[in-house]
């Protein structure tokens, strides 16, 4: 997923980033999210890409340690009154069935998901079949992703069904009763 449009569409992506403020409890370095009441170990996050809230704008830093960023030219130490800013990652199910669509597929298949409402980031279940089958073997298989925008839900089943070109049926239905289907061959 390095093409600079994949790149370009994925930072683009509605709720991409988490944001929020991170603080020390009980010497423990916590992210807490906005509206949320638990905290996140900050030693467990991916902090590669972080911004701070800094001077009016934000700004790419590099979590040095115990609260300790650098910012542009800067050092700065976190307190409460700090915004953060963090990308938000994929699960792996998710983000290897995305690495395996051509550019063109991925785009579509993101056109119809956010078409729907949603972001390739609401992803919170995925199962990929894909991931336990022999790749030489052309046997049909279905894999399922849920995604959640906090107002409603989306299903996506995923058929992957070997034919002389191996052919991707997406099916999209959501907790409101929309409902659409795309089709993609590799």
């Amino acid at each position: 997923m390095a093409s600079s449009l994949r790149k370009k569409l994925l930072h683009t992506q509605e709720r991409s980033c988490m944001t929020g403020t991170i603080c020390c409890f009980e010497g423990e370095w916590l992210f807490f999210e906005e509206d949320a009441d638990e905290g996140k170990l900050v030693d467990v996050m991916d902090l590669s890409e972080m911004h701070v809230f800094h001077d009016g704008k934000w700004t790419q830093a590099i979590w040095l340690s115990e609260g300790k960023i650098k910012a542009e030219t800067e050092e700065l130490y976190l307190t409460d009154s700090h915004m953060i800013r963090i990308r938000r990652r994929l699960p792996f199910a998710f983000e290897q069935l995305l690495r395996s669509l051509d550019d063109d597929s991925f785009i579509r298949f993101t056109g119809e998901l956010n078409q729907l409402g949603y972001s390739i980031y609401d992803c919170i279940y995925c199962y990929n079949h894909l991931l336990f089958t022999n790749k030489k073997l052309k046997t049909a298989c279905t894999s399922f992703y849920q995604f959640d925008n906090e107002d409603s839900i989306c299903g996506v089943q995923h058929h992957c069904m070997p034919t002389d070109e191996i052919l991707d049926r997406f099916e999209f239905t959501t907790s409101h009763g929309k409902r659409s289907i795309l089709m993609l061959k590799k």
